[in-house]
Protein backbone atom coordinates (compact mmCIF):
# COMPACT_ATOMS: atom_id res chain seq x y z
CA UNK A 1 0.00 0.00 0.00
CA UNK A 2 1.16 3.40 -0.75
CA UNK A 3 1.54 6.13 1.76
CA UNK A 4 -1.54 7.89 0.38
CA UNK A 5 -3.70 4.76 0.62
CA UNK A 6 -2.59 4.26 4.24
CA UNK A 7 -3.64 7.80 5.11
CA UNK A 8 -7.01 7.31 3.44
CA UNK A 9 -7.46 4.01 5.28
CA UNK A 10 -6.57 5.58 8.66
CA UNK A 11 -8.79 8.54 7.98
CA UNK A 12 -11.65 6.23 6.99
CA UNK A 13 -11.15 4.13 10.13
CA UNK A 14 -11.13 7.27 12.32
CA UNK A 15 -14.36 8.49 10.67
CA UNK A 16 -15.98 5.07 11.16
CA UNK A 17 -14.90 4.94 14.83
CA UNK A 18 -16.20 8.47 15.41
CA UNK A 19 -19.51 7.65 13.69
CA UNK A 20 -19.98 4.43 15.69
CA UNK A 21 -18.96 6.21 18.90
CA UNK A 22 -21.45 8.99 18.22
CA UNK A 23 -24.29 6.59 17.42
CA UNK A 24 -23.79 4.11 20.23
CA UNK A 25 -22.10 6.11 23.00
CA UNK A 26 -22.41 9.86 22.68
CA UNK A 27 -26.05 10.18 21.45
CA UNK A 28 -27.48 7.78 24.06
CA UNK A 29 -25.51 9.59 26.78
CA UNK A 30 -26.82 12.99 25.62
CA UNK A 31 -30.38 11.62 25.58
CA UNK A 32 -29.89 10.23 29.09
CA UNK A 33 -28.57 13.58 30.38
CA UNK A 34 -31.47 15.44 28.70
CA UNK A 35 -33.92 13.02 30.33
CA UNK A 36 -32.30 13.61 33.73
CA UNK A 37 -32.54 17.38 33.27
CA UNK A 38 -36.21 17.10 32.32
CA UNK A 39 -36.89 14.87 35.32
CA UNK A 40 -35.06 17.35 37.56
CA UNK A 41 -37.20 20.18 36.19
CA UNK A 42 -40.42 18.16 36.66
CA UNK A 43 -39.47 17.25 40.23
CA UNK A 44 -38.59 20.88 41.01
CA UNK A 45 -42.01 21.99 39.75
CA UNK A 46 -43.70 19.22 41.76
CA UNK A 47 -41.72 20.20 44.88
CA UNK A 48 -42.88 23.80 44.47
CA UNK A 49 -46.48 22.61 44.22
CA UNK A 50 -46.12 20.43 47.32
CA UNK A 51 -44.55 23.28 49.29
CA UNK A 52 -47.38 25.58 48.18
CA UNK A 53 -49.94 22.96 49.25
CA UNK A 54 -48.27 22.65 52.66
CA UNK A 55 -48.37 26.42 53.14
CA UNK A 56 -52.03 26.47 52.14
CA UNK A 57 -52.84 23.54 54.39
CA UNK A 58 -51.44 25.38 57.42
CA UNK A 59 -53.56 28.41 56.53
CA UNK A 60 -56.64 26.27 56.01
CA UNK A 61 -56.06 24.32 59.22
CA UNK A 62 -55.89 27.58 61.17
CA UNK A 63 -59.01 28.85 59.43
CA UNK A 64 -60.81 25.55 60.05
CA UNK A 65 -59.94 25.65 63.75
CA UNK A 66 -61.26 29.23 63.99
CA UNK A 67 -64.44 28.27 62.14
CA UNK A 68 -64.85 25.20 64.31
CA UNK A 69 -64.41 27.26 67.49
CA UNK A 70 -66.91 29.79 66.18
CA UNK A 71 -69.40 27.09 65.33
CA UNK A 72 -69.42 25.47 68.76
CA UNK A 73 -72.52 27.30 69.90
CA UNK A 74 -74.72 26.92 72.93
CA UNK A 75 -78.09 27.50 71.28
CA UNK A 76 -79.96 28.24 68.10
CA UNK A 77 -80.41 31.89 69.09
CA UNK A 78 -76.66 32.40 69.41
CA UNK A 79 -76.21 30.78 65.97
CA UNK A 80 -78.87 33.07 64.50
CA UNK A 81 -77.25 36.11 66.07
CA UNK A 82 -73.83 35.14 64.77
CA UNK A 83 -75.17 34.52 61.24
CA UNK A 84 -77.10 37.80 61.14
CA UNK A 85 -74.07 39.74 62.35
CA UNK A 86 -71.85 38.14 59.69
CA UNK A 87 -74.41 38.96 56.98
CA UNK A 88 -74.77 42.56 58.21
CA UNK A 89 -70.98 42.97 58.32
CA UNK A 90 -70.75 41.67 54.74
CA UNK A 91 -73.49 44.04 53.63
CA UNK A 92 -71.79 46.98 55.32
CA UNK A 93 -68.40 46.13 53.77
CA UNK A 94 -69.92 45.80 50.30
CA UNK A 95 -72.10 48.92 50.62
CA UNK A 96 -75.33 47.08 49.86
CA UNK A 97 -78.63 47.93 51.53
CA UNK A 98 -80.13 45.05 53.51
CA UNK A 99 -83.91 45.15 53.43
CA UNK A 100 -84.54 42.10 55.58
CA UNK A 101 -82.71 39.23 57.25
CA UNK A 102 -84.94 36.46 58.60
CA UNK A 103 -83.65 33.24 60.13
CA UNK A 104 -85.77 30.20 59.38
CA UNK A 105 -86.02 26.98 61.29
CA UNK A 106 -82.95 24.92 62.03
CA UNK A 107 -82.64 21.40 60.62
CA UNK A 108 -80.59 18.68 62.31
CA UNK A 109 -77.88 17.24 60.01
CA UNK A 110 -76.20 14.46 61.91
CA UNK A 111 -73.86 15.94 64.51
CA UNK A 112 -74.52 19.43 63.13
CA UNK A 113 -77.50 21.72 62.80
CA UNK A 114 -78.22 23.63 59.61
CA UNK A 115 -79.51 27.17 60.05
CA UNK A 116 -81.21 28.76 57.04
CA UNK A 117 -81.42 32.55 56.65
CA UNK A 118 -83.53 34.38 54.08
CA UNK A 119 -82.36 37.83 53.08
CA UNK A 120 -83.28 40.56 50.66
CA UNK A 121 -81.12 43.50 49.68
CA UNK A 122 -80.62 46.25 47.10
CA UNK A 123 -77.50 47.60 45.44
CA UNK A 124 -75.65 48.11 42.20
CA UNK A 125 -73.99 45.24 40.34
CA UNK A 126 -70.57 45.86 41.91
CA UNK A 127 -72.03 45.97 45.44
CA UNK A 128 -74.04 42.80 44.90
CA UNK A 129 -70.97 41.00 43.55
CA UNK A 130 -68.91 42.17 46.50
CA UNK A 131 -71.65 41.10 48.93
CA UNK A 132 -71.77 37.59 47.46
CA UNK A 133 -67.99 37.41 47.73
CA UNK A 134 -68.19 38.54 51.38
CA UNK A 135 -70.76 35.81 52.12
CA UNK A 136 -68.69 33.12 50.40
CA UNK A 137 -65.49 34.09 52.21
CA UNK A 138 -66.98 34.85 55.64
CA UNK A 139 -65.63 33.19 58.77
CA UNK A 140 -68.83 31.17 59.02
CA UNK A 141 -69.14 28.42 56.44
CA UNK A 142 -72.09 29.93 54.55
CA UNK A 143 -73.60 28.24 51.53
CA UNK A 144 -75.81 30.15 49.11
CA UNK A 145 -78.75 27.79 48.57
CA UNK A 146 -80.74 30.04 46.24
CA UNK A 147 -80.22 33.42 44.70
CA UNK A 148 -82.64 35.59 42.77
CA UNK A 149 -81.56 38.83 41.10
CA UNK A 150 -83.90 41.32 39.49
CA UNK A 151 -83.44 44.86 38.25
CA UNK A 152 -85.50 47.67 39.72
CA UNK A 153 -85.95 49.31 36.33
CA UNK A 154 -84.62 48.85 32.82
CA UNK A 155 -82.40 51.94 32.76
CA UNK A 156 -80.86 51.68 36.25
CA UNK A 157 -77.84 49.70 37.42
CA UNK A 158 -79.60 48.80 40.67
CA UNK A 159 -80.51 45.21 41.53
CA UNK A 160 -82.82 43.56 44.02
CA UNK A 161 -81.36 40.47 45.64
CA UNK A 162 -83.26 37.68 47.33
CA UNK A 163 -81.15 34.87 48.71
CA UNK A 164 -81.37 31.88 50.98
CA UNK A 165 -78.10 31.10 52.73
CA UNK A 166 -77.36 28.39 55.24
CA UNK A 167 -74.54 27.31 57.49
CA UNK A 168 -73.82 24.38 59.75
CA UNK A 169 -73.03 24.73 63.40
CA UNK A 170 -72.30 22.26 66.14
CA UNK A 171 -73.95 22.54 69.52
CA UNK A 172 -71.63 22.14 72.46
CA UNK A 173 -72.38 19.41 74.93
CA UNK A 174 -73.10 21.00 78.28
CA UNK A 175 -71.70 19.30 81.32
CA UNK A 176 -73.98 18.55 84.21
CA UNK A 177 -74.23 21.46 86.58
CA UNK A 178 -73.41 24.11 83.90
CA UNK A 179 -75.99 26.75 83.16
CA UNK A 180 -76.87 27.70 79.61
CA UNK A 181 -75.88 31.18 78.49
Amino acid sequence: MTKREKRILYLTLVVIVLFVGNQFVLSPYENYVAGLEQRKHDLTVELGQVQNTLKKSKTYQTRYKRMRAMNLLQSQSSAESLAINEIRDGAQDSKITLLSVKPEHAKPRGAFTELIVNLSAQGDVQSVTRFLYEIETAELPFRVDSLQLSSRSADEDALNVQAKVSFLYEKTQQKKGENAL
